[in-house]
This record gives structure tokens, sequence and C-alpha cells, in this order.
């Protein structure tokens, strides 16, 4: 059964209250918290991962995002979702103005991916999700291993308007491709999305 809840936003600061009945039937297992991610263990479908992530914004401090990821991976074998502000691109496509990233950079990236064996997953909305003066880049993103897309083969990352932020909220949902029942116009938030 598809379960929905409300949102609240407020106008004074960005709070999104949400509501819903089943939050107490899904379990979520915390596996680690730092300043830079926080890694839990969601307790439906079998059991999958989930990752949100803060990357380092300073150039000489990139390795040690890429270096968690690495150590959160360890041996996993379980579905893993991993988004979030990576506060990097993989492509200099993904950035418009600005100077251009060198290819070292981009690909500590790449590597990180492949070795942790994540996979881009496609977005519906604006390509750039970071804007600040004339500089747009893709720096919000997610990545998934196979087992987490054959898990949720529907979904789909939603690159949300910007609000107040300089950057887009990301919306993971995962069932953005099943077919729609009923013809819903009211815009919700489903406990579905992450």
């Amino acid at each position: 059964m598809e379960e929905e809840a409300e949102v609240e936003e407020e106008d004074e600061a960005d709070v999104l209250v949400v509501e819903t009945e089943m939050i107490d039937e899904i379990s979520v297992r915390m596996q680690g918290v730092t300043k830079n991610y926080i890694d839990v263990i969601i307790e439906e479908e079998g059991g999958w991962r989930f990752t949100g992530i803060y990357g380092e914004p300073e150039w000489n401090q990139k390795g040690r995002t890429w270096d968690a990821i690495r150590s959160i991976r360890g041996d996993l074998t379980a579905p893993w979702l991993l988004m979030g502000d990576f506060n990097e691109i993989l492509y200099n496509s993904e950035k418009e103005g600005g100077r251009p990233r060198t290819q070292r950079q981009l690909q500590a990236f790449h590597d990180v991916l492949s070795e942790c064996e994540l996979n881009y997953m496609e977005f519906t909305g604006d390509l750039y999700t970071w804007q600040r003066g004339h500089i747009r880049e893709r720096l919000d993103r997610a990545v998934a291993n196979i087992q987490w897309s054959n898990l949720f083969p529907q979904s789909t990352l939603i690159n949300s308007e910007m609000t107040r932020s300089d950057h887009r909220p990301i919306v993971m949902d995962t069932r953005y491709l099943a077919p729609i029942q009923g013809g819903r116009n009211k815009k919700h938030f489903e406990a579905r999305w992450l």
C-alpha cells in the first residue's frame, strides 16, 4: 500500500516537515555519522544501504571524500544508494563558467565510483544543481550499485527547483517510472521518496 504524507514549508526558514503514518514501520539502523556523511541501513525490500554525503569543498581535501566512500563500501554486497553534495563534477560538461577542472581531479571521482562499483543515476530536471553568480555546476547527484538499481528499477533522481539555497534539492523517487494510478494532480510528498 502506498502511503502519502503532507509537506509543510515555512516561509521564514528552509524547513521541511514530513507527516506520515508509515514512518514507524520502516526500520533505519545507523551505521556511521561524521560531519561529511550519514550512513544507514534501511530495513525494507530485504534491506539496503543509504549514505547521504557532503563532499569536502577544499581542493586539497577531496581525497578524504573518496577515502570515506571506499571505507564505507568495504566488502559491502548489499544494495547501496549514495547521494548528496559531492562538491565535485564528473565531466567538464557538468560545469558552466569559471575554470575547468583538471583531468586528474575528474579522474579521482571516476576512480572511486569504479572501485566501489557505483553507477551514475539518471535524473530529471536541470543538469546544474548548484549556482553562484555566473558559475553553474552539477555537484549534487546519486550513484548506486547494480544491486540497488535492480531492487528499484523504476527509480529516478529528481533535481527540484532552487528556492533559497544555491543548491537544488534532489529527491530519489523509487517509483518514478511506475504507471500512475488514479491520476493525481495535487502536490504531495510520498513516503517512498528519500
